[in-house]
């Protein structure tokens, strides 16, 4: 499904799980759907001849992009397949033993340009979200919508992920940043999570 044409709406605030457009209950999984939905509408897609697979690495990148999205909140189109441990979507470039792409610089690629030498793919759809906790849950690391996307250097990526931290009322964990629950690192100004801290301590005791 190409989403493309949902891409007028600004960014937002965007949290939760994307669900599926079909029941509107279950999370998004494959293409789009949950996997009960997806299940069913398969089904009647092998009756009526018209299922073709999209596993098929020889297939245009650009297809493959956009048949493994879901709308999301603010106009987000969130990538519903492969992601890596820092929760970014990843694509196969293609052919045997083809590298894994970031979904959003694909996306960057197919529908902007080139990414210019020296510079990263910034989501300013996060940057523009004070309430997003960040973290490999965060769903705007999914995003592939070209317009919440922007090549930017790594100073400027990093300036903008710090002034939007300082807004954050939350830890990636849900913590709070209250005065109680809060310290801040002397060798970076960043605030660090206190309970996080003494999880992190009391997950390394337990291991010994």
């Amino acid at each position: 499904m190409d989403h493309l044409h949902l891409t007028g709406a600004q960014p937002a605030a965007i949290t939760g799980t994307p669900q599926c457009p079909d029941c509107s209950t279950r999370p998004a999984k494959v293409r789009g759907l949950c996997d009960q939905c997806y299940r069913n509408w398969r089904k009647r897609a092998i009756r009526n001849g018209t299922f073709t697979k999209i596993g098929n690495a020889h297939r245009p990148l650009r297809d493959r992009l956009l048949e493994k999205t879901t709308p999301g909140h603010g106009g987000c189109i969130i990538w519903t397949a492969n992601l890596n441990n820092r929760g970014y979507g990843t694509i196969g470039e293609g052919g045997k033993g083809g590298r894994r792409l970031y979904a959003h610089r694909v996306s960057y690629t197919l529908f902007i340009g080139a990414i210019p030498a020296g510079l990263v793919v910034d989501h300013t759809c996060h940057n523009e979200d004070e309430s997003c906790s960040g973290g490999p849950e965060c769903l705007h690391r999914r995003c592939i919508n070209p317009r919440h996307l922007e090549a930017v250097t790594s100073e400027e990526n990093i300036r903008r992920s710090a002034a939007s931290a300082v807004n954050r009322t939350q830890c990636v964990n849900g913590h709070p940043f209250d005065e109680d629950n809060t310290y801040v690192r002397l060798d970076t100004g960043t605030r660090q999570c206190r309970q996080c801290s003494r999880d992190r301590a009391t997950r390394s005791a337990v291991a010994r």
